[in-house]
């Protein structure tokens, strides 16, 4: 399914009442191979979205497609049983609402009132993908997935592969996106735990680092990217998917 002209203006704020427990069940799903066997139906390999994430990273993330296509299915069955309290409730949580007259039933109110949902969908999913940006773990289980889907590409039909399962590393990584990794690591190695912020130590060798590597199938997508410091970085090298489980506390 493709995304709405409305998202760009949709995802300005960020809206956490619904989506704290869409992001913890969808993070349980990725954290077991059943989940995420289940999931890989939902990877969409024809969008815009996937095919430019083997390429580079982009702000439109594999997993805001992911999040997306999920609600969508699941509001999609509500508004056919045409739930208008749940449904009124979810649009006033993302600061929209449900127009009197699309409120009676009726196959024409259904089809505009699907439209409608592209604004609160589209701050659903971005709410619970900057939840889960933060999840390294959950963002490990999300590319070993991938890395799943990547390998099932054909060549012939996806360019973007240098060889069968295997991607090219881009050209650079966007500015925007080495400070948000920067920030989420807390400026940190991610497997040694050296300060990288060259605070302390003037002389910083902080680069980034595939989560899950490309030489084992992963992906360019903006979720797979962590803060190491040179020498964790060579050591890694193609090692399956590494990332640390402990997160810093704000005091």
């Amino acid at each position: 399914m493709q995304t709405s002209v409305t998202e760009t203006a949709a995802r300005r704020r960020l809206y956490f009442a619904n989506a704290y427990g869409y992001a913890g069940a969808v993070a349980q799903l990725l954290r077991s191979p059943e989940g995420r066997s289940d999931l890989v139906q939902w990877i969409d390999r024809n969008s815009p979205t996937f095919r430019s994430a083997l390429r580079k990273p982009g702000k439109r993330s594999i997993l805001h497609d992911l999040l997306h296509a999920l609600a969508y299915s699941d509001w999609e069955h509500q508004t056919h049983h045409w739930d208008l309290n749940s449904l009124e409730q979810f649009f006033r949580d993302h600061g929209e609402r449900i127009p009197r007259d699309l409120k009676k039933k009726t196959d024409g109110n259904y089809d505009k009132l699907l439209t409608r949902l592209e604004k609160p969908l589209a701050k659903l999913a971005d709410s619970a993908f900057h939840i889960l940006f933060a999840d390294r773990s959950t963002l490990l289980a999300f590319n070993e997935l991938l890395a799943n889907v990547i390998r099932s590409l054909s060549v012939a039909q996806f360019p973007e592969l240098r060889a069968q399962g295997l991607l090219r590393r881009p050209a650079y990584i966007p500015t925007w996106l080495k400070r948000a990794v920067f920030h989420r690591d807390k400026g940190r190695c991610q497997v040694c735990h050296r300060d990288l912020t060259g605070v302390i130590n003037p002389i910083s060798n902080a680069q980034l680092d595939h989560i899950w590597p490309l030489a084992r199938s992963g992906s360019n997508d903006a979720t797979n990217f962590q803060l190491l410091c040179s020498r964790c970085n060579a050591r890694k090298y193609a090692s399956t998917g590494t990332t640390s489980e402990e997160y810093y506390v704000y005091w």
